[in-house]
Parts: structure tokens; C-alpha cells; sequence
């Protein structure tokens, strides 16, 4: 592989009405990579009173190096 050309990795996360598993399990698994992912997409087709709480999380996330997108399904 060309060094000009480095892979990337992304991590696409679905979630429905599932907070702690959210935050207690899938979240803190991608802390623990070797490589933090260059993009994180969580797709959100949870309860409107659970999206806000999600929406939090993933907006308090510190992945510098990371592109994070938050969709609502």
C-alpha cells in the first residue's frame, strides 16, 4: 500500500431504545481499539425521549481525530 493512500476505518453503531448498552458497551469498545475509527456514524431509531439522551452522548464523545455524525432514523 502507498503510503500516500492510508486506510481508513469507520464505525457505523444502530441503536433503538438502548441507552446503557449504548453508553456502558458499544461506545467505551471503541476506546479500547488500537486505532480509533477516522469516522463514527450512529444511526438513532430510538423513542423521541430516549434520541435526546443518545444525542448527548455521542455529542459529549472526545474523538479528536474523528469525524462523528448523529442521524435520526
Amino acid at each position: 500500500l502507498n503510503k500516500t493512500h492510508q486506510l481508513q476505518c469507520a464505525v457505523v453503531i444502530a441503536t433503538k431504545n438502548r441507552l446503557d448498552m449504548l453508553s456502558q458497551r458499544a461506545i467505551p469498545s471503541i476506546f479500547k481499539q488500537t486505532h480509533q475509527p477516522d469516522f463514527l456514524i450512529v444511526v438513532d431509531d430510538s423513542d423521541s425521549d430516549v434520541r435526546s439522551a443518545n444525542q448527548a452522548i455521542i455529542n459529549s464523545l472526545q474523538l479528536p481525530a474523528c469525524r462523528v455524525v448523529y442521524l435520526e432514523n
